[in-house]
């Protein structure tokens, strides 16, 4: 299922540690669980993979659930300013890490598992 969401300004914290996301508004009626997932982001009919976090951020102490996506080996040439969201599989539950490096480390292989779960689920 695909969720329409309107793109809104993140803190930064991505792009410092080398993982840029496009964040968004949470969808009404997005019925997933907290964590990682494989998806598609859909910008203007062009599909992307993409690494997709739902959830709080405990490793920076908030605790209010954001919804995110690292769109996997490709730029977009402009932030959007809407996007559709279609979640895949969950990978794994949100988790805390001691600081930026960790988290970085963990995205990395978030990133590679994503690659290899899109990679049977091209149309």
């Amino acid at each position: 299922m695909r969720y329409k969401a309107l793109v809104i300004s993140g803190k930064g914290r991505g792009k410092r540690i080398g993982f840029p996301t496009i964040n968004m508004e949470i969808p009404d009626g997005l019925g997933a669980t907290h964590g990682i997932y494989a998806g598609w982001l859909y910008v203007e009919q062009k599909r992307y993979p993409a690494a997709v976090h739902y959830g709080p951020v405990p490793t920076f102490h908030e605790l209010a659930p954001t919804l995110e996506a690292y769109v996997l080996d490709a730029t977009l040439p402009q932030v959007p300013c809407e996007v559709e969201l279609e979640l895949v599989t969950h990978i794994r539950d949100v988790k805390t890490f001691l600081g930026s490096e960790e988290l970085a480390v963990q995205i990395a292989s978030d990133v590679e598992e994503v690659r290899e779960i899109l990679k049977s689920h091209k149309l």
